[in-house]
């Protein structure tokens, strides 16, 4: 391959939001990058930039090109402000969590480097406070996850809450086509994805992020796998055929195959932990919930496949294969 001196062409300038924009691939990624990007420009330096938001970005991608020093000084005293935060009581309600504390600086770097701008990042990381509060969040309980199966509205509301459980994913692997999920059963002794005579289902392999450098095999057990099925049944009524590889597996409602949002599905699941009694406000310490909503799931799975591991189950044989 050669590439010739009639063919070189200059790349033309893209707004910097729609450059920062191309830069995040995950839509969950990039909801929450926005919404932070808009936070940091438009309310913490409300009167040290003008404008509407995408005025603000352009602004700001100006400073860091014409005057590095000024914009160096200004994530510094950012980063001033929000260690100030992190030294007051865990009970003051602008107490700032230092496991956070990079949350507000990842959007702007991810602005910078799609715009070609260079800030000299190690000097402002090593103004971060060190993480010395060790959370003692824990992971939902099985008894608690039952109690949120018995408010589940519907078999959409079960599948999430079953395979959130048992695959250990994050909420951003919830963007699911059908051809993601294989089910795996068990003849004479054999794991394989074939479904013959005799055979018996033991877990099903989903792929997260398929079809990306971050791609990642997991499994659910067979109890979400019938979930799903269930939930399979639903789907085809709804959109009056039976689902295709590439369709989404969580959609929105109505007859059409359009995939529902990574917060939406969120949603879902704050609403069955809430109608659960398990995010009371006297639960709530540090400004926190001793179960973060998503991650709970995480762990929950976490000490289960270390039960699962100890065990010569099929779903542990196959963990220790793929890790």
């Amino acid at each position: 391959m050669k590439l010739t001196r009639d063919e070189f062409e200059r790349i033309g300038t893209e707004p910097p939001l729609e450059l920062f924009l191309q830069g995040i691939k995950a839509e969950e990624t990039r909801e929450k990058y926005l919404r932070t990007l808009r936070q940091v420009l438009c309310k913490i330096l409300d009167e040290i930039l003008e404008g509407d938001f995408e005025q603000r970005v352009e602004q700001l991608v100006k400073y860091g090109r014409e005057n590095p020093d000024w914009t160096r000084d200004l994530l510094l005293n950012i980063s001033k402000k929000l260690r100030q935060r992190t030294e007051l009581p865990h009970n003051h309600p602008d107490y700032y969590n230092p496991v956070s504390f990079g949350t507000y600086f990842k959007p702007i770097k991810k602005l910078f480097d799609m715009n070609d701008i260079t800030i000299p990042w190690k000097r402002i990381y090593a103004t971060f406070p060190e993480i010395d509060n060790v959370s003692e969040s824990r992971g939902w309980s099985r008894d608690e996850i039952q109690r949120m199966l018995q408010f589940a509205r519907g078999s959409m509301d079960r599948v999430i809450v079953l395979i959130a459980a048992s695959s250990g994913m994050r909420a951003g692997g919830f963007e699911l086509n059908w051809g993601d999920v294989e089910p795996i059963y068990k003849k004479d002794g054999k794991l394989g994805f074939a479904d013959e005579e005799d055979s018996t289902l033991v877990c099903a392999m989903v792929t997260v992020y398929k079809g990306t450098s971050s791609s990642y095999p997991t499994f659910i057990t067979p109890e979400a796998y019938d979930a799903l099925e269930n939930y399979r049944k639903s789907w085809t009524d709804d959109v009056g055929r039976e689902p295709k590889p590439g369709d989404p597996i969580f959609k929105r409602d109505g007859p059409f195959p359009r995939k529902t949002g990574i917060t939406s599905i969120k949603k879902r699941v704050e609403r069955l932990i809430t109608h659960a009694g398990l995010r009371a406000p006297q639960l709530k310490r540090h400004r926190r919930f001793d179960v973060p909503m998503m991650n709970g799931f995480r762990r929950f799975w976490n000490k289960a496949c270390k039960e699962s591991l100890s065990r010569d189950s099929p779903l542990s044989s196959l963990i220790k294969k793929e890790y």
